[in-house]
C-alpha cells in the first residue's frame, strides 16, 4: 500500500532513468490522456465499458496498433543488439558473456538503455574501468559554460532544486502560516530588482547596529579607544544580535563524548576564502590581491577613502595569513579523541586568562534563559588553536582587529546585498571553486534555504515529489541485508582481539537508520512552530537573512534546557547525499538520494545493490574508520579498541594511504592526498565489497541470477561493478578539481572506481582480468 501523508496519497514514481536520457516516462503521457478523457470514460475504462462499446474496425486498429508497438520494441532492442556486438568487436576477449534468460519488463529495458548509453565497449576495463563503464557518459554530457562540474549527483541535485524552486512559487492561499513564510524569504531572495532599489543601505544600517566608531576602514575619524580584545568581541557581537566572535568558532553542538548531552563547543575557525592553501603560499599571489581589492572596492562603496580601505585591506589580509597558520592541518582534526578537551568554564578563564569566556556565553545564550557560570562545562576542540590565538592577538593592533571583526560580517552579508556589492564578491568565490559564471539567482535562493531550513525543505519536497512505503521498504531490505554480511564479515576478521571484536559487533547491532523522511516534519503544527516567532517579511531580503541566523542561534542554545531528541534528522531529505553519524551511531538515507540512478524499488537488484547498497555500505563503514571506531554503540567518544588493534589497523591502513597517495590528476601536477582521504577511501572500498556479498546473498536466497538485461553482454557480477562505476561518472572543470584535490576528504571519482576495483577480487574474477593487469595488481589492499 502507498503511504499516506497528512491524509493525502504520495504519488508513486517510475523510475527517472528515461528523463536522464533526455527521453520522457510513458507513464506521464498516459497520465495526460486520462486527464483529456474525462471522469466518465476513466470510469468506464476500468469496467470494461469503454472496449465493450467499440466496433469491430476500431478494436482492430486497436489490435493492430498494440502488434505494431510490440513488434517496434522487439526491433529496438535487436537493433540495440547489433550496435552493441559492433562496438564490441574491440573489447578485450577475456570479457565473460553473460548467458540465462533475458529480463524484457519496463524497468529492465530502462535499465539497460541507461547503462548502454554509459559504456564505452572499445575501452578495455581491465586496463581502465572508469573510462569504460563512464567513457560514453562523459562524452554525451558537456559541461555548460561557466560550470565547474556535472556529474549524477549534480544531475539529481538539480532535478531536486528544480521541484523545489515549483513549490515555493506555488501560489496557494491555503498554505500553512510555516510554508508561506518559506516562500515569502523565496520571494524576496528572488527579488533582485527589490534589492537593487534598496542599495547598500540595509548592509549599511546593519553594520552600524553595533554603535559607533566600530568598523575603522569606515570611520574617517576613527580614534582608538583603547579596548580590550574581550571588549572587541562584546562589541562586535552586538550587531545584529548576531553575536559573531572573530577569530574563533563557538557553537551548540552534541557533547562528543556524552551524546544524550548537548555543549557549548569551540573550535578553530573556517577561513573566509574556504581553504588554507590560499593563505600559506605566495603572500602577493593573485588571489589575495584580489581579495584585498574585494576589501577595497567593496567599502569604498560603502562609503570608505579608498587610500585608507586599500591600506586597511593589506592589514586584514595579513592578519588572516597569520590566522591560516595556527590551524591545526585537516588530517589533525580527524582525530577527534585526541583533540577533545572537556573543561569548564572556570579552566578556560586559567588556561587563557586574556579573554571573558563567561562574558561571551552569557550573551551567546542570553535570548534562551540559559544560566552559565564558572562551573558550567564546555568542550575545546582546538586548545593549540588557542594556545597561539591570543598571543597573535596581542601583537595585533586594535584597528585591524576591529576590520577583521566586522569585515567578516560584511562579506558574509554582502551575498543578501544589492548587485553592485554581490558582483565584486562572488567573482572571488566563484573563481576559488572553478566557475566562471554565476548560478542563476533561484538557485542561489534555494541553496541558501537548504542550509536555513533543512528539515523544512525536506518536506516540501517529498510532499512534491513522494516517496512510497514501498520505496522505503526495499531501501531498509538492503540496510539490512547489509547488515548481516558485515556482521559475518567482522566475526572473520582474524587480526581483532576478541574484545574489541565483540565491541564492534555490538556496535552494529545498535546502529540504527533513518530512511526517506521524518514523519514529524509533515505535521502542520510541528511546520508552523519552527516560524512561530521568525520575522519573514516581502522586500526586505538582508534583514530576513539575519532575523533566521538570529533565531536559528536561539533555537540551538535552548536545546541545553532540553533532553535531547535523538529523533531529529540532521540532514535535510533534500539533500543528495547520505549521512553516518558516529555520535548518534545512525545512518540517514534521505529521500532524495532515492532516486534513479541510484536507487528504484522497482530496479534489478544488482542495480540497486551496486548503486544505493555501496552508498550503505559506505556509511556503515564510517563507523569503523579513523573518526569512526572512536566512538562506541551509544555513540559517545570513547577507547574501546585495544592498542594492538589500533597498530594492526594503521598497519592496513597505509596501504590503502600509499594506493591512492600515487594516484596522479590526468592533467594537473598533483596527486591525490592519501591521508586526508583515507577514510573515505576506506569507507569506498569496504562498501562496496560488503554490498557485492550483500548482492550475492540476496540472490541465493531467492534461488535465481537476476534476468540477463536486454542486448547487453555482461553478466550479473559484471552488471554489479559496472552500476557501481556509474554512480561516479562526472566531468570537472581543472580549477575545480585542483580545489578539490587540495581540500576534499574524499577522492576525484575516477580514483573512487579504480581504487576500489584493483582492490578487488570479485571484480578481477568477474571481468576475468589476467594477473598484473592495471585493475587487477598483484598487491590488493584490505582492511576488513
Amino acid at each position: 500500500m502507498p503511504s499516506r501523508v497528512k491524509g493525502r496519497e504520495i504519488s508513486r514514481r517510475r523510475p527517472c532513468v528515461w528523463r536522464l536520457l533526455g527521453w520522457e516516462s510513458t507513464e506521464a503521457e498516459e497520465g495526460g490522456l486520462v486527464g483529456r478523457s474525462g471522469k466518465d470514460e476513466g470510469q468506464r475504462f476500468s469496467e470494461g465499458g469503454v472496449w465493450k462499446g467499440r466496433s469491430k474496425q476500431q478494436k482492430c486498429l486497436v489490435a493492430f496498433t498494440v502488434i505494431f508497438f510490440l513488434l517496434a520494441v522487439a526491433f529496438f532492442i535487436a537493433f540495440l543488439v547489433v550496435i552493441l556486438e559492433k562496438d564490441s568487436e574491440d573489447t578485450s576477449s577475456h570479457t565473460p558473456q553473460a548467458q540465462g534468460d533475458v529480463c524484457t519488463t519496463h524497468n529492465c529495458l530502462q535499465t539497460a538503455a541507461y547503462l548502454s548509453n554509459n559504456v564505452d565497449p572499445t575501452v578495455d576495463p581491465c586496463q581502465d574501468f572508469y573510462r569504460f563503464a563512464c567513457g560514453r557518459w562523459r562524452d554525451t554530457h558537456k559541461l555548460k559554460a561557466g560550470d565547474s562540474k556535472v556529474d549524477n549527483f549534480w544531475l539529481a541535485d538539480d532535478k531536486n532544486k528544480n521541484i523545489l524552486r515549483s513549490a515555493l512559487m506555488a501560489n496557494d492561499p491555503n498554505a500553512t502560516a510555516g510554508v508561506s513564510k518559506m516562500r515569502a524569504y523565496f520571494r524576496a531572495c528572488e527579488d533582485t530588482e527589490a534589492i537593487d532599489a534598496r542599495g547598500v543601505q540595509p548592509l549599511k544600517d546593519l553594520l552600524k547596529t553595533g554603535g559607533d566608531n566600530l568598523f575603522p576602514t569606515l570611520t574617517p575619524l576613527w580614534t582608538d579607544e583603547g579596548w580590550t580584545f574581550p571588549e572587541i568581541v562584546e562589541r562586535i557581537g552586538s550587531v545584529g544580535s548576531l553575536q559573531t566572535v572573530p577569530a574563533m568558532l563557538l557553537q551548540v553542538t552534541v557533547d562528543k563524548a556524552d551524546s544524550a548531552k548537548v555543549t557549548f563547543e569551540f573550535d578553530q575557525i573556517s577561513m573566509t576564502l574556504m581553504t588554507t592553501h590560499v593563505y600559506t603560499g605566495d603572500r602577493d599571489s593573485p588571489i589575495l590581491k584580489w581579495y584585498e581589492n574585494v576589501y577595497t572596492e567593496m567599502l569604498t562603496l560603502l562609503g570608505a577613502k579608498e587610500d585608507t580601505a586599500r591600506q586597511d585591506a593589506v592589514d586584514v589580509v595579513d592578519f588572516e595569513v597569520e590566522l591560516a597558520k595556527i590551524l591545526d592541518p585537516p588530517e589533525q582534526k580527524l582525530n577527534l579523541a585526541r583533540n577533545y578537551n572537556n573543561m569548564t568554564v572556570g579552566k578556560m578563564l586559567d588556561r587563557y586568562p586574556q579573554f571573558d569566556w563567561l562574558g561571551l556565553l552569557q550573551r551567546y545564550s542570553g535570548e534562551a534563559n540559559i544560566l552559565v557560570t564558572e562551573d558550567t562545562e564546555v568542550v575545546n576542540m582546538a586548545v593549540n588553536y588557542y594556545d597561539k590565538l591570543f598571543p597573535l592577538i596581542a601583537n595585533t593592533s586594535t584597528r585591524t582587529l576591529l576590520n577583521y571583526g566586522m569585515w567578516k560580517i560584511a562579506f558574509t552579508y554582502a551575498s543578501q546585498s544589492s548587485s553592485d556589492v554581490r558582483n565584486i564578491k562572488e567573482p572571488l568565490l566563484n573563481a576559488l571553486l572553478g566557475i566562471t559564471k554565476i548560478p542563476s539567482r533561484w538557485r542561489q535562493c534555494v541553496e541558501e534555504m537548504l542550509v536555513y531550513f533543512p528539515e523544512e525543505m525536506g518536506r516540501l519536497y517529498v510532499e512534491s515529489r513522494g516517496f512510497t512505503a514501498g520505496a522505503k521498504q526495499k531501501a531498509e531490505e538492503i540496510i539490512e541485508n547489509l547488515r548481516a554480511t558485515f556482521k559475518q564479515t567482522l566475526q572473520a576478521t582474524d587480526w581483532l582481539t576478541d574484545s574489541t571484536k565483540k565491541a564492534a559487533l555490538e556496535k552494529l547491532e545498535y546502529m540504527s537508520e533513518k530512511v526517506g523522511y521524518p514523519e514529524y516534519s509533515m505535521n502542520d503544527t510541528w511546520f508552523d512552530e519552527q516560524f512561530e516567532n521568525l520575522n519573514i517579511s516581502d522586500g526586505t531580503y538582508l534583514e530576513n537573512t539575519v532575523n533566521t541566523v538570529v533565531f536559528s542561534r536561539i533555537q540551538d542554545t535552548e536545546l541545553l534546557k532540553k533532553p535531547l531528541d535523538k529523533g531529529r534528522w540532521v540532514l535535510s531529505p533534500a539533500s543528495v547525499n547520505a549521512f553516518y553519524s558516529p555520535q548518534f551511531n545512525e545512518m540517514i538515507l534521505p529521500a532524495s538520494i532515492l532516486q534513479a540512478p541510484f536507487f528504484d524499488d522497482m530496479f534489478p537488484d544488482v542495480i540497486n545493490y551496486a548503486a544505493i547498497g555501496s552508498v550503505i555500505g559506505h556509511e556503515i563503514t564510517h563507523g569503523y574508520d579513523f573518526t569512526g571506531r572512536g566512538f562506541d554503540k551509544y555513540g559517545n567518544l570513547a577507547s574501546w579498541w585495544k592498542m594492538e588493534d589500533v597498530e594492526k589497523f594503521s598497519d592496513k591502513a597505509e596501504c590503502i594511504v600509499l594506493q591512492y597517495g600515487n594516484f596522479s590528476d590526468p592533467v594537473l601536477p598533483l596527486k591525490v592526498n592519501g591521508h586526508t582521504t583515507l577514510g573515505e577511501n576506506l569507507a569506498d572500498n569496504r562498501g562496496v565489497r560488503e554490498s557485492y556479498r550483500a548482492y550475492r546473498k540476496a540472490i541465493a536466497q531467492r534461488g535465481e541470477e537476476d534476468g540477463k538485461l536486454p542486448a547487453l553482454p555482461y553478466t550479473p557480477d559484471q552488471l554489479f561493478f559496472i552500476g557501481y562505476a556509474q554512480t561516479w561518472c562526472g566531468k570537472f572543470e581543472d580549477d575545480y578539481r585542483q580545489l578539490l584535490l587540495l581540500t576534499d576528504m574524499h577522492s576525484p571519482h575516477r580514483f573512487r572506481v579504480n581504487g576500489v576495483v584493483q582492490n578487488n577480487k570479485d571484480f578481477a574474477r568477474a571481468f576475468n582480468c589476467p594477473k598484473a593487469a592495471p585493475m587487477n595488481p598483484d598487491k590488493k589492499c584490505t582492511v576488513w
